[in-house]
């Protein structure tokens, strides 16, 4: 449980967790925020204040996010979740240079959500990828327990991808849905893309 805000003062951060160690457990925000997220590991999967949530309630959270630079998996809060819970929490822009960036599974909240169910949830921040980009979650895979519920996307979306054959998977809210159950969730940012 957070008890304080935390100022991160725009250091260098290195995500929660990881593949091989997840995190997984109950991380309470209590309505706090964490401000000043600079995550630069652009050679690196899993990337976001955690990089891997497995089996996990994260909740009454806000990030701030100065920039967060990946490879795959990308995002403001979690570069990766895995059968786990997001309520309440929001990734907003720090600046208007502010930015989530990736190559592929980007996203302003999660990079990609595997069997997870967000609710009450939001990002108010630019996202750039070339593949599987969007304002709230890059790529998102449910199932018939999980769902996206009461959740928005400001920020704007832009696909750096230049090849016109190339399915780029691009969206305001999720770029690539499987399984998905939708509710109550909208997106407003301008969305940029070439391809398919």
């Amino acid at each position: 449980r957070l008890v304080e805000n935390i100022d991160l003062q725009k250091a260098a951060f290195s995500p929660i967790g990881s593949d091989a160690v997840p995190f997984s457990g109950i991380f309470d925000g209590n309505g706090k925020t964490i401000r000043g997220l600079r995550v630069d590991e652009a050679d690196e999967m899993y990337v976001g204040l955690f990089a891997y949530l497995r089996n996990s309630v994260i909740k009454n959270l806000t990030v701030e996010v100065e920039q967060v630079n990946g490879r795959v998996d990308v995002g403001g809060l979690a570069g990766y979740a895995n059968d786990t819970v997001i309520d309440n929490c929001g990734v907003r822009a720090a600046s208007p240079e502010s930015s989530i960036m990736g190559t592929s599974r980007v996203g302003g909240l999660v990079g990609t959500a595997s069997e997870t169910t967000i609710t009450n949830s939001y990002a108010e921040v630019a996202v750039q990828g070339s593949t599987l980009v969007a304002g709230l979650v890059g790529s998102y895979s449910g199932s018939t327990s999980t769902y996206v519920e009461n959740c928005y996307a400001t920020g704007d979306v832009t696909s750096t991808n230049t090849e016109q054959k190339t399915h780029v998977e691009v969206g305001g809210l999720i770029g690539n849905a499987q399984k998905a159950d939708i509710r109550n969730c909208f997106a407003t940012g301008y969305i940029q893309a070439t391809g398919l």
